[in-house]
């Protein structure tokens, strides 16, 4: 009988960390959120290949390498965005980010060059180089509002649906006998959140302002994501806990996992490599979960 009641329990343990894995979010949201973020961060990237086209300009030399590869990285982005391979799409994004960092630091070297270069017509070139920084500021604010605004609805979306979906796991886990109050203030936070970042994009402000309160919003609600499946799966482990023996240690490293799912950095505020770290982590936990059910399955390890 205690075989019986131990299967019937990992069978709806197993159940329910599948459905943690299979649950990120809602993948048609998800896909116009990667979007929207491709759209967003191609603004950035026409703004860079404009200033490093005028710096080829100023100097007469060629640009062309480091313009290439911020555009076929932004190739690639779109690429995973379409295909909605969240994975790839974070690489792509990284890879393009690290071009930025070269492409700014090309414009800077370049300019001071032309100027040193510029002799008498020094004047002319800094009015010039104003004016072409000035107009492709102009265009790069234009296209980042837009993109950001459409970006934070999609946002929004996704939030949502998210919510809706932990709103019916805690119901089902209710019915089993978890207690779920964590749970709930997790999801009821991440509702506050949520209609803190509605009201964002409503907003008329600066852009600069908008996007330091977008990401700081987002970042929020991605640790709340993180939190909520740690204490998802740690109920779990704490059902397991309760109703084998022998598993002590199994299930402590496990939590243990989970623990540092949630402890990246020192906030509650996660960026997508954060963001990236813990849901590994989440991952890798619900594995050896699985793990850990078959292995009580065979009775290996068991005190009795």
């Amino acid at each position: 009988m205690k075989k019986l009641f131990i299967g019937l329990l990992l069978f709806a343990v197993l159940g329910l960390v599948a459905a943690a894995d299979n649950e990120t979010f809602g993948k048609d949201v998800r896909q116009a959120v990667m979007e929207m973020h491709a759209a967003q961060l191609e603004c950035r990237v026409d703004f860079l290949v404009t200033m490093l086209e005028h710096s080829e300009e100023y100097t007469g030399e060629s640009y062309s390498e480091i313009i290439g590869n911020l555009e076929s990285s932004m190739d690639e982005v779109k690429q995973a965005a379409e295909e909605n391979n969240f994975d790839a799409f974070l690489d792509a994004v990284s890879k393009t980010k690290g071009y930025f960092r070269e492409a700014v630091q090309t414009i800077h070297d370049a300019r001071i060059e032309a100027l040193q270069n510029a002799g008498e017509n020094k004047s002319e070139l800094i009015a010039q180089m104003k004016e072409d920084f000035d107009s492709a500021r102009k265009e790069f604010v234009d296209c980042h509002v837009k993109a950001t605004r459409n970006r934070i609805s999609a946002e929004v979306q996704m939030n949502m649906e998210w919510m809706e979906q932990a709103k019916n796991n805690i119901k089902n886990l209710k019915e089993k006998g978890y207690e779920t109050n964590k749970l709930e203030d997790i999801v009821d936070e991440a509702e506050k959140n949520t209609e803190d970042m509605e009201k964002i994009a409503e907003k008329e402000q600066d852009v600069d302002k908008l996007l330091e309160e977008r990401r700081a919003h987002w970042e929020h609600h991605l640790y709340l994501w993180a939190e909520y499946h740690s204490e998802r799966l740690n109920l779990f482990l704490d059902r397991i806990a309760e109703k084998t023996d022998g598993y002590e240690g199994q299930v402590q490293e496990i939590k243990d996992i989970l623990d540092k799912a949630v402890s990246i950095g020192d906030d509650e505020y996660y960026n997508l490599e954060e963001f990236r770290e813990a849901r590994s982590l989440i991952l890798t936990a619900s594995e050896k979960i699985r793990a850990l059910i078959d292995e009580i399955k065979t009775g290996k390890g068991e005190g009795s």
